[in-house]
């Protein structure tokens, strides 16, 4: 059965034989055909590409595969030659398909890739050259000069000194010399080969990895013939970045430098076509230098063309968009992208740069993160030498000191001054001559209110200081005389600095701004009694418009408010508007408000007040008002006026306490004077990360005439104590917008004459919005506990602020 078997399928497999065979002719044939005729245009080699696919496609055969490769080198499609073969072994390919795809891998600078197929290529064909000469230079890009040393001694001895060893020897020669000791000796063998073209362009490469623009310049008008017009677009790129873009790698380019370099480089962009590789590079760097400028706006437009260019972007033109985003007050953003770029610096290094992680330790602080922002700064090592960038020479480590004072912000950012206070004097006791470190502590003395100390301290910096960094002592004397409120002697100080330093005091002139800016002020409030003799509800709605204020601190501005009394479905409505005055004479600020009241209030007023800042710790007011707003509305219905005046002294304890005591006497149209003292005291009790929580405590004390006639509350003498609380949370958000929780409560004591004393209380809840710089929101609600006449009153009340700066 078996023999007969065999016997059937004998015919049948002779028969198949010449079929296979003709197959194959067949496919060879194709192959053959496409092959010849790419050779005749450029638009024939992409027709024979397009037919090598679909034959591919149809029949995987490996030697059209092998053709189609060979194809797609010729026209440096390297990444498309890769794919055809990504799921390929080595150990499958013919000797061609190994020498193709290892240039491929190697023109992508897939190195270790490449050095594989390399290997294989050397094993299957040993007596290739170029096999040996794609290996050497793979080694020599993945730094594995020992095996390149060897692998070029083995090229030598089996195919002599040709061209193209010569061309290896030199490049491996190159690769353990430095870029500066490279560079002398291609400018020596140049004199000796003044035509060469391949050395004049390495070279030339050279020159501009380093941003030597002289040399490229040079270059350039010596051999034109080599360079065409996008060369000339790249050198000009060149010399605008070489006036910002210098060694040191400190080097900090001046406000003005920025400026005329941004003014080029937004000239060059313009006149550039997107499909040039040099529109990329340029849009990169244009948006690193509106970073720096703080154009923001630019920034982003430049940004979002990037990402419409559907190109990688450089990290270095991400980590200014991140720098930007910080700056505007997006520190989530900031610190997403930063840690992004991070993570892609120690893939590429191990090691995170100190750079970038001070920024991400800025950006986590401006993010609420403090945890994070300590764990970012401790990991930076900052040893206290280093090599110069010549490496030939040890220099103090700038990172050290700036290690150093980071610490000391976060630490006061956190609410740990004192902490911050000790280290700053142990660090002085140490290097008592270093004027960053006296400054340093010269800031905290500023926080703290200490003005005096802090002078003194900026005062003997100046002695170590250099005339290129006094700026930072004029900027430091401004902050403390704008935060003692001598508007007048700041502005002397801004007008005495430069272009370049007012640029790099740039926090100082928009607070400067901001206070010398018009505003608008406004807030409204409810109050409904819930319980009680009555139901009465009460709104109050007041504003102010201020000018800008000229450089001295005077300004007008325009006041008017308004409460509506809702009583026994009656409408009760009393008001005021006018116009004021400021004048700022430091030490001395005087107000003046001239104005009609309006609705139930028919005369005129006027309001006087005085502020004197003895010095840092005692300040005294005196006020004198006609027609006062605090005259009650029930007094107002009836007629009755007053006229009060009061002074009062405010003691400053450093950043510790702040204590007030004062009087103040009024006077009614109906014989009754209203005599009161009061003390109190507020403490910052605690900050930590972004709690905080003030206390504070009042006593007041009231007497009144007697008099039996008036309609409105008037005790023959009270007494009131109260422990109030604010505890607060601090909530940074994206698009410069801050919030911050308020949770107060009030606990006292309130005792009338002829009325036992009571329990009074108060709580609320409320939220402050800060929106940029600008826009200031707020609101709050909450219920109290008052007492009249020794009936206990209840009533929730509402509140709203708006405050926005123009």
């Amino acid at each position: 059965m078996k023999a007969n078997l065999n016997y059937l399928l004998l015919p049948i497999l002779c028969a198949a034989i010449p079929l296979t065979a003709n197959a194959a002719s067949t496919l060879d044939q194709q192959r053959e055909k496409i092959v010849i005729a790419s050779r005749r245009s450029e638009t024939a080699l992409n027709q024979a590409i397009d037919d090598l696919y679909r034959l591919f496609r149809a029949s995987g055969d490996p030697r059209v595969r092998e053709d189609l490769i060979a194809l797609l080198l010729r026209q440096e499609r390297f990444r498309e030659a890769i794919d055809i073969c990504a799921s390929c072994s080595h150990k499958n390919l013919s000797a061609s398909e190994l020498e193709n795809l290892a240039l491929a891998h190697r023109r992508e600078k897939q190195y270790l890739r490449a050095l594989t197929l390399y290997s294989a290529l050397n094993k299957q064909q040993p007596k290739n050259a170029e096999g040996w000469l794609g290996r050497i230079w793979v080694e020599i890009e993945l730094k594995r000069f020992k095996q390149a040393e060897q692998h070029l001694q083995l090229y030598l001895s089996r195919f002599g000194r040709t061209p193209k060893y010569a061309q290896a020897a030199e490049a491996l020669r190159d690769n353990n010399l430095g870029d500066i000791a490279k560079l002398g000796r291609w400018l020596d063998q140049l004199q000796a080969s003044p035509h060469d073209s391949d050395l004049i362009l390495r070279l030339y490469r050279l020159s501009a990895k380093h941003n030597i623009y002289p040399l490229q310049a040079q270059l350039m008008r010596r051999y034109p013939h080599l360079f065409d017009h996008k060369d000339q677009g790249w050198l000009r790129h060149t010399e605008i970045m070489s006036q910002v873009k210098k060694d040191p790698p400190s080097f900090t380019p001046s406000f003005t430098q920025l400026q005329k370099s941004y003014t080029k480089l937004t000239a060059l962009l313009a006149e550039t076509e997107k499909t040039n590789p040099l529109y990329l590079q340029l849009l990169q760097d244009h948006l690193v230098l509106a970073a720096q400028l703080r154009k923001i706006t630019v920034v982003k437009a430049d940004f979002k063309q990037l990402k419409e260019l559907q190109q990688d972007i450089a990290p270095y033109a991400l980590e200014a968009y991140a720098d930007s985003l910080l700056f505007s007050g997006s520190p989530h953003q900031a610190l997403s992208l930063y840690q992004s770029l991070a993570m892609q610096e120690r893939q590429n290094n191990a090691a995170l740069s100190a750079r970038l992680s001070f920024k991400l330790m800025n950006a986590a602080s401006d993010a609420g993160k403090f945890n994070q922002a300590q764990h970012y700064l401790d990991q930076i090592s900052t040893p206290r030498y280093i090599n110069d960038y010549t490496h030939n020479s040890r220099i103090p480590n700038p990172d050290y000191d700036k290690k150093f004072f980071h610490q000391i912000n976060l630490l006061t950012w956190r609410g740990r001054r004192t902490q911050a206070l000790h280290l700053s004097k142990a660090r002085l006791a140490t290097y008592a001559g270093d004027p960053w470190s006296i400054m340093a502590l010269s800031e905290l003395e500023q926080q703290r209110n200490n003005h005096n100390e802090a002078i003194a301290l900026a005062r003997k910096a100046a002695y170590f200081l250099s005339k290129e960094e006094a700026w930072f002592l004029h900027q430091h004397f401004a902050e403390t005389a704008l935060k003692q409120g001598d508007i007048s002697t700041a502005t002397k100080i801004i007008a005495g600095l430069s272009v370049d330093e007012k640029h790099k005091a740039e926090s100082l002139l928009e607070r400067y701004n901001l206070l010398r800016a018009a505003r608008f002020i406004s807030s409204y409030s409810i109050r409904q009694r819930t319980g009680g003799t009555s139901r009465e509800k009460e709104h109050e709605r007041a504003f102010y418009i201020y000018s800008p204020k000229t450089e001295s601190g005077q300004g007008v501005y325009f006041h008017s408010w308004q409460t509506t009394s809702l009583e026994a479905e009656k409408k009760y409505r009393q008001g005021q508007i006018g116009i004021g005055a400021l004048l700022n004479r430091y030490p001395l600020e005087l107000e003046a408000e001239i104005g009609r009241g309006t609705a139930l209030n028919r005369k005129s007023y006027y309001q006087l007040n005085a502020l004197y800042r003895l010095n840092q710790h005692w300040q005294f007011s005196l006020y004198k008002h006609r027609n006062s707003p605090d005259t009650p509305i029930n007094a107002i219905k009836g007629g009755i006026y007053s006229k009060d005046m009061g002074l009062s002294a405010t003691y400053t304890h450093y950043d510790l306490f702040r204590l007030g005591f004062g009087s103040a006497r009024m006077k009614f149209d109906d014989g009754n004077k209203r005599n009161s003292v009061f003390i109190w005291l507020d403490t910052d009790t605690y900050k930590r990360d972004r709690w905080a929580l003030r206390n504070y405590l009042h006593f007041d004390y009231q007497r009144n005439k007697n008099i039996p006639a008036a309609a409105y509350h008037n005790p023959s003498n009270r007494f009131s104590a109260e422990l109030g609380n604010d505890l607060t949370y601090f909530q940074p958000l994206d698009y410069a917008i801050v919030l911050t929780h308020h949770l107060k409560a009030d606990l006292g004591k309130y005792k009338q004459y002829a009325h036992r004393s009571e329990n009074i209380w108060s709580f609320s809840y409320g939220q402050e919005w800060r929106i940029g710089k600008k826009i200031a929101i707020s609101y709050d609600i909450g219920r109290k506990k008052n007492i009249y006449d020794g009936k206990a009153e209840l009533n929730n009340f509402a509140r709203l602020n708006l405050s926005v700066y123009f």
